[in-house]
């Protein structure tokens, strides 16, 4: 086997796995689309209640808002196709909302924002990758309508600074 071939075949087995990555199953997409919405909903009441930030508020009450339409949206098209929808956080999510309830109530809206930052930071990634190549069907045809959305909250999240605090 002369050094090209070898090289050549190498080259194809460290190529293989991009290739074999499978496609997102509607099972994994609606799970972790819901538990992000249900984060997004919750550390927004949470926001609410603690922060005097009117900003803040206002972004929140827009979360929440929002987040409620679109967790609709996902409950309708699941059921379409039979998938079930879970009713509580998974884990990750889980402790993310308990550091935030947990944490110094004086960086809370800075603790709030890196919170919506990095949660529409991973839904939207989950979104374009399922209304790319997830499954054709009414999950696929919603990650598609609710993505521009997700994109505004992430853009209008990356360009909050809340006055006077600092993220711990």
């Amino acid at each position: 086997m002369t050094f090209t071939r070898i090289a050549a075949c190498f080259a194809l087995a460290l190529a293989t796995p991009a290739f074999a990555q499978t496609k997102p199953t509607p099972e994994a997409f609606t799970a972790a689309a819901a538990s992000s919405n249900m984060l997004e909903i919750r550390s927004s009441q949470l926001a609410l209640e603690v922060s005097e930030d009117p900003a803040i508020r206002a972004f929140a009450e827009q979360m929440i808002r929002d987040h409620r339409d679109a967790g609709e949206k996902l409950t309708e098209a699941a059921a379409s196709e039979g998938v079930p929808v879970p009713d509580e956080l998974a884990p990750k999510h889980a402790d993310e909302l308990d550091s935030l309830a947990d944490g110094n109530k004086g960086a809370f809206d800075a603790n709030y924002v890196k919170t919506q930052q990095l949660a529409h930071a991973e839904a939207v990634t989950l979104f374009e990758d399922y209304s790319a190549s997830g499954p054709e069907g009414a999950l696929r045809a919603v990650a598609g309508e609710l993505l521009p959305v997700l994109q505004q909250h992430k853009a209008h999240a990356d360009g909050m600074t809340p006055a006077d605090a600092t993220p711990e």
